[in-house]
């Protein structure tokens, strides 16, 4: 048998098959031979001479599903990294301090990183190339993930210096990016303000939030704001702290029917998220709409804590103690979001006339919500206040509430009945402690 190939009698994914890891044990099926993270992999590369290629990812990822289901399904990229390759899996969730150090290096050599991270290593663990999702074949503006392997199997064994040259360049980037950190020395005030600067720098003063997209929350942003507010006198930071809590719980990327945040927006305006929702996230979300609620006394903050609450009750929360990690974007392969969107004729099912009228105008259906690759489909969102909705169908402000209320617990029991998207119920420490700690708020 050839030196790190697949035992005889064994499925190509046989040593993922008792992992903790459900993200792992899904990737047992495949027909890739995978090695978890570990010195038994490295051992491997290191007799055999091969390069390594390392995936980390997450059963929340759906472009890491994409990949699963459609780059390390095909044939032929089975093959390639069978014959050439010794291939490492890992979860990013069960091992976090892996996802920091290659996220690091791949971002030192290619200035983008996330999910699925795709790392291309020398025996000794350091990159020499990597990027993020690869295709099977050219496609969505990235190379074919068989032609990389091919070429880089060629190239391996026609000019191995090349790589390690690379995997060194990178060392040196992380190596002078360490040693340009501003010297010790600095006080704290002034290390805080630059940081303050930094964070209204990139203050988005259309929509909320920071930077551009895809926009991420930015929970302990917000709170650095209130905390300037309150210990500086600063106004304009309490007010940019307020309207960013109001846009995202306004926004499509808060779960208006189910409660809790997905992952990020794909747009500036909150509109249209990536689906997946995380205990990390939800857990850092709640403790900030705790504080905004504390500090401005409104009604909407309470309304999203008693959302997130409710929905890590009823989804992570496990009967024996502690919290799960996340719950899918997806429902099945293939699938983008549409346990959590709707066309107008799914909505106008679960609701009487009249309740269709207020709620497809309060969540905006068939406007900015719509999926780029449906546009039958909409992410609910909250377009217009409860008053103008009343106004625009000739009723009072106390019926549309009333109705909207009704609308809302029909809309959730008709998605009940929907396919679910898959929940990892792996307790972490790291993200029990952070939920722990929000609840405690």
């Amino acid at each position: 048998m050839a030196e790190g190939a697949p035992e005889p009698g064994r499925p190509r994914g046989w040593r993922l098959e008792g992992s903790s890891s459900a993200y792992l044990r899904g990737a047992s099926e495949q027909p890739i031979d995978w090695h978890p993270w570990g010195n038994e992999a490295f051992d491997v590369a290191r007799r055999t001479g091969r390069p390594i290629l390392l995936d980390i990812g997450a059963s929340w990822c759906h472009w890491c599903h994409v990949m699963d289901e459609g780059t390390y399904s095909d044939a032929e990229v089975a093959r390639l990294l069978g014959a050439h390759f010794v291939a490492i899996k890992v979860d990013r969730d069960e091992h976090p301090e892996i996802d920091r150090r290659y996220q690091r290096q791949v971002g030192a050599l290619t200035g983008e990183g996330g999910w699925p991270l795709t790392g291309f290593l020398t025996p000794d663990g350091d990159v020499f190339l990597g990027g993020t999702y690869y295709p099977p074949t050219e496609g969505h503006g990235r190379p074919g993930f068989r032609r990389l392997l091919a070429e880089i199997a060629r190239l391996w064994k026609e000019e191995p210096d090349q790589f390690h040259r690379h995997a060194q360049s990178i060392r040196d980037a992380l190596e002078r990016m360490r040693s340009a950190r501003p010297a010790a020395g600095r006080s704290l005030e002034e290390f805080v303000s630059g940081i303050l600067a930094q964070v209204h720098q990139g203050y988005d003063p259309v929509n909320g939030g920071f930077g551009f997209a895809p926009k991420f929350p930015h929970p302990t942003a917000v709170s650095l704001l209130l905390w300037e507010e309150y210990s500086r006198g600063s106004p304009v930071s309490g007010e940019r702290a307020r309207e960013n809590l109001l846009r995202m719980a306004d926004g499509g990327i808060y779960d208006q029917i189910g409660g809790g945040f997905h992952r990020y927006s794909v747009d500036e305006a909150w509109h249209i998220p990536h689906f997946e929702k995380m205990a990390s996230d939800n857990a850092a979300l709640l403790a900030g709409y705790v504080e905004g609620a504390q500090r401005f006394a409104d009604p909407r903050f309470e309304q999203v804590v008693g959302g997130i609450v409710n929905w890590v009750r009823a989804t992570l929360l496990d009967p024996e103690g502690g919290f799960g990690a996340s719950q899918d974007a997806d429902n099945a392969p293939g699938d983008d979001g549409s346990f959590y969107t709707w066309t107008r004729a799914e909505m106008r099912g679960a609701l009487e006339e009249p309740e269709f009228k207020v709620a497809s105008r309060f969540f905006g259906a068939g406007s900015d919500g719509r999926m780029p690759e449906d546009p039958q489909r909409n992410v609910l969102f909250r377009l217009m206040p409860i008053a103008e909705v009343a106004s625009s169908v000739g009723v009072s402000e106390t019926s549309a509430r009333a109705s909207l209320e009704r609308s809302i617990e029909k809309l959730r029991a008709a998605r009940a009945r929907r396919p679910q998207p898959i929940v990892d119920h792996a307790r972490h420490a790291d993200l029990n402690g952070a939920m722990a700690f929000a609840f405690a708020r």
